[in-house]
């Protein structure tokens, strides 16, 4: 073995129980460990070219195969007779040590012609598919003005986003919300359905929208680990009276008006908004003398003061308020959508008349032949899952929902796949 294992590393090296999730923080290992696992499993009879190994950039795929190349070089050192291991060595150069991107072109360059794609296909760099993009943005926005129409939803929308003649802020709005799209399996549906979710059709409580559902789970949530942090902080000042008087009596206030705002926030929107502010009764003036307690527990009122008071702010407006507001807003955002649909369709016409597919192309043109038209895995995954004993993901937290879908079809419904990643950095994370 090449280093020695914590705990929690040998966990992850030698469990075979199914799929694993291995998150920790940059420095902590992770990629020592995929390596590690992955030797292991060629150590106990399996060959190496039966394993994806995906990472994020060619020059991580090519660090990581020179890695696996050397240590599989260092194993093969001590037991120079390891015909296995030898084999190896040489299979190494053949393994599948790439970028999810590098995987699907090579999905499409075998199987591309199932879904009517020329195999003489070309892969546009990032500089030219966003030039491409930008153009047929314009191209679609020309062809707006051209028939605008007084109160139509382009025209609501141009006043809402745009600064006088200029539309850079327009443009701005559909490339970042077109990006945003391609990051799902299904773009078009989950662009529909994001419309949908505008025109508020059977909502009555802003609660009920997409928006205000995470936001009354995610603020009680809140509040009821705050409850239980300041029940905490509670007992700890049963060790003096005086710190009682001062803090805790207020803080077991606090912790009921917690509560009564979780049970609130299930009535809707205007049940949590009666329930706040939360009150956080003044301090006592009398001498402690538990300093040590006393610190810890006003460091806990502080920092939940301050928390309850920003999740309160997040409750200002009432719930008709809201949806008035929104369904306001709801033309302009029927125009959005629809001149992002508009400008994809354009960009897809220009991509197909050179023959070219971007990046995103390949991941969704993957998920096509991947995946049928319910999600569930088509023949041809379970064909290609057959190829591999363990689907080995590194930098995880950089996979979009994309991505994530091709490994699930991969990997006999995440039975063999083991990720690892950091989630605290994220390209994809709120």
């Amino acid at each position: 073995m090449g280093f020695a294992l914590t705990e929690e590393q040998h966990a992850a090296v030698y469990n075979r129980g199914g799929g694993l999730l291995v998150s920790a923080a940059a420095g902590s290992g992770k990629t020592r460990v995929l390596v590690e696992r992955l030797l292991e499993r060629v150590e106990e009879g399996a060959d190496i070219d039966r394993f994806l190994v995906i990472t994020y950039t060619n020059a991580a795929a090519a660090e990581l195969r020179s890695r696996i190349a050397r240590e599989l070089g260092d194993r093969l050192a001590q037991r120079p007779g390891d015909r296995h291991l030898r084999r190896q060595a040489t299979l190494v150069y053949k393994a599948q040590i790439s970028t999810i991107h590098s995987f699907c072109m090579a999905l499409l360059k075998e199987c591309g012609h199932l879904l009517g794609l020329s195999p003489d296909f070309r892969l546009c760099d990032e500089s030219e598919s966003a030039l491409l993009l930008l153009r047929a943005v314009n191209d679609v926005l020309e062809r707006r003005y051209e028939d605008i129409a007084p109160g139509s939803d382009f025209a609501l929308l141009v006043d809402t986003m745009s600064a006088g003649r200029d539309d850079r802020k327009l443009i701005e709005i559909v490339l970042d919300v077109r990006s945003r799209v391609q990051s799902h399996p299904d773009p078009a549906a989950w662009l529909a359905g994001q419309e949908g979710a505008f025109a508020l059709e059977g909502v009555s409580d802003a609660g009920e929208t997409p928006w205000g559902k995470l936001l009354l789970s995610d603020a009680s949530d809140q509040a009821a680990y705050w409850k239980g942090r300041l029940e905490e902080a509670a007992a700890l000042c049963e060790c003096d009276p005086n710190l009682m008087k001062n803090y805790g009596e207020g803080l077991l206030e606090t912790a009921r008006a917690l509560e009564t705002f979780c049970a609130a926030a299930q009535k809707g929107w205007d049940g949590a908004r009666s329930a706040l502010p939360i009150p956080f009764p003044a301090a006592g003036r009398k001498k402690m003398e538990c300093k040590e307690e006393a610190e810890r527990v006003k460091a806990v009122r502080k920092t939940c003061k301050d928390r309850m008071e920003k999740l309160a702010a997040w409750f200002a407006d009432s719930s008709a308020d809201l949806l008035e507001d929104m369904r306001a807003v709801y033309p302009a955002i029927r125009g959005l959508f629809a001149l992002v649909r508009d400008a994809e369709e354009a960009y897809a016409r220009e991509k197909k008349r050179r023959g070219v597919l971007d990046f995103s192309d390949l991941e969704h043109l993957a998920v096509g032949l991947l995946l049928d038209g319910k999600g569930e895995p088509t023949e041809l995954a379970r064909a290609w899952s057959g190829r591999y004993e363990e689907i080995m993901v590194d930098e995880y937290q950089d996979t979009n929902a994309v991505q994530n879908a091709i490994f699930s079809a991969l990997s006999r419904e995440g039975k063999n796949l083991f990720m690892g990643g950091d989630v605290t950095r994220s390209l994809y994370r709120c």
